[in-house]
Parts: C-alpha cells; structure tokens; sequence
C-alpha cells in the first residue's frame, strides 16, 4: 500500500522511488536500423528497459526498434522503446521499452533470472 501511495505522490523524485523490475548489470550486443552503425551495446537490462551505450549522442524521446543479444542460449529478443534520458559525454542513453512481443519479454525475463540465479548460487557457495 504504501509503495503504490509513494509512486502516487508526485512530490517524490523518480530517483528516491523503488524500481518495479531487477536491473540486471550486463553488456549486450544490441542490433538497430534506427543507429548510425547499426550497434550498440547494454550497461543494463531490465524488464522496462536498458541502458544503451552507442557511438552517436541519441536525442531524448527518439523511438528504436531493438534486436537484443541474450546469452544463455536464448534467441535474440526484439523491443521497441523509446530514449528517455542521455549522457552526451559519455554517449549513454536510458531506453524505456515500449513494446515487447510476449515471446521477446519471457526471454529477457529468462535470460534476468538465469543470471541471477547463477549469481545467488555462487554466493551461497
């Protein structure tokens, strides 16, 4: 109850909220016909988007359509998303998806929790 209040409230940063969705620290290969280059490269991966890291400074609310390389033997995932923040000096961009076919989100959400399970098991160990 409280949490759904604390997102409510539009006093709160966005940076103080808690995130919905494990960010997982990851570099991926990432595919687009919307980049220069035509690839880019993850810092991050969530369920709702990723950081991108790319040789051309991307504007703020520039569309994209992903192609994603998973590791763990998973098919690539295909996302459509949209830049919401950049970092011109470090040619950063935070990419909220927009669009993810269902088939696409279980990937990304398999390929989250195979990671962290690994992870967690070599903790415990």
């Amino acid at each position: 109850m409280f949490l759904k209040w604390l997102h409510k409230d539009k006093t709160v940063p966005k940076a103080l909220l808690p995130r919905r969705f494990t960010r997982l620290n990851r570099v991926l290969s990432v595919r687009s016909k919307d980049l220069r280059t035509h690839r880019a490269t993850t810092r991050d991966i969530s369920l709702s988007g990723l950081k991108l890291v790319t040789s051309e400074n991307l504007e703020p609310r520039r569309a994209l359509e992903l192609i994603i390389d998973l590791e763990c033997g998973l098919e690539p995932a295909k996302a459509e998303g949209v830049v919401v923040w950049t970092n011109q000096e470090t040619r950063e961009a935070g990419i909220v998806f927009s669009h993810v076919p269902g088939p696409d989100l279980e990937r990304i959400q398999r390929f989250i929790a195979s990671i962290e399970n690994t992870r967690r098991k070599v903790l415990k160990d």
